[in-house]
């Protein structure tokens, strides 16, 4: 169940958790669940401590996961800048968080503009040469 708010506001029912499996992987996802979403409801993006979890060095992520996060949180960031939701986060445990993307409702004109999400691009990590120690090698 992604849903944590209902359309009220009201705490869920006991038990009612958010799945890994139905949170988005990546931004088509996550633009379809928004799409679908009515306002006032909550998708969550992400679970676990997002800081860490998009840092090259302390996430225990693949490569390839951590990239998909990346994506997801910017494209979730983009959504809210264009007004389309609020990010939220919700502590689960210690170091732990659930993210929220909570729907707000549009003026009609501005229902068919959602941002589209960034094409899907794989991204290959290699070493930026620094000019100083380039020129001394």
């Amino acid at each position: 169940m992604t849903l944590l708010l209902g359309r009220d506001g009201a705490a869920p029912a006991a038990g009612a958790h958010a799945s890994m499996r139905d949170i988005p992987r990546d931004t088509s996802a996550l633009c379809e669940r928004v799409m679908a979403a009515a306002p006032g409801e909550a998708i969550v993006y992400h679970l676990g401590l997002l800081a860490r979890d998009r840092d090259r060095v302390a996430s225990e992520l693949t490569e390839a996961q951590r990239c998909e996060l990346n994506a997801v949180a910017g494209y979730a960031w983009r959504l809210a800048e264009a007004g389309w939701c609020h990010l939220l986060q919700r502590r689960v445990a210690l170091e732990c968080f659930a993210y929220l993307l909570v729907v707000r409702p549009r003026p009609r004109q501005q229902r068919a503009a959602v941002p589209a999400p960034p094409t899907q691009k794989r991204w290959v990590t290699s070493p930026v040469p620094v000019p100083a120690l380039a020129e001394a090698a």
